[in-house]
C-alpha cells in the first residue's frame, strides 16, 4: 500500500504553514501510515508513504518535475519486493524522516 504524502506534512521538516489544511492532511497520511504498518506487520502487506517533490499540477504549475516522473517514484514504492522496508516515508528512493 503506497499513500502520496508531501514534506509539508513532515515533522522532520517543519509543516508548512502556507497552507495548513493541506500540511495538516499530509501530516495525517503520515500517521494513518505507520499505523497500518504496525497493523499489518507479519503479515507480508507493506506500507508506505511517498513524497514525490514538487510536481507540476494544477497546483504548482511551474514545478520542473512532470507528473510521470513523480509517478516513477510511486510505483517503485508499490513494486518493493516482499523483504521490503515497510512503515517508511521515501522520496527519490531513500528513507526521510516524518
Amino acid at each position: 500500500m503506497v499513500f502520496v504524502s508531501s514534506g509539508t506534512g513532515s515533522f522532520s521538516a517543519g509543516l508548512w504553514t502556507g497552507a495548513p489544511a493541506y500540511s495538516v492532511s499530509k501530516a495525517a497520511i503520515n500517521g494513518l501510515t505507520t499505523m497500518l504498518a504496525t497493523c499489518t506487520k507479519g503479515t507480508g502487506v507493506l506500507v508506505n508513504a511517498v513524497n514525490p517533490g514538487q510536481t507540476r499540477t494544477r497546483m504548482m504549475p511551474r514545478a520542473e518535475r512532470t507528473p510521470e516522473q513523480a509517478a516513477a517514484g510511486i510505483a517503485d514504492a508499490a513494486t518493493l519486493p516482499d523483504d521490503g522496508p515497510s512503515g517508511v516515508f521515501l522520496s527519490g528512493g531513500r528513507e526521510i524522516g516524518w
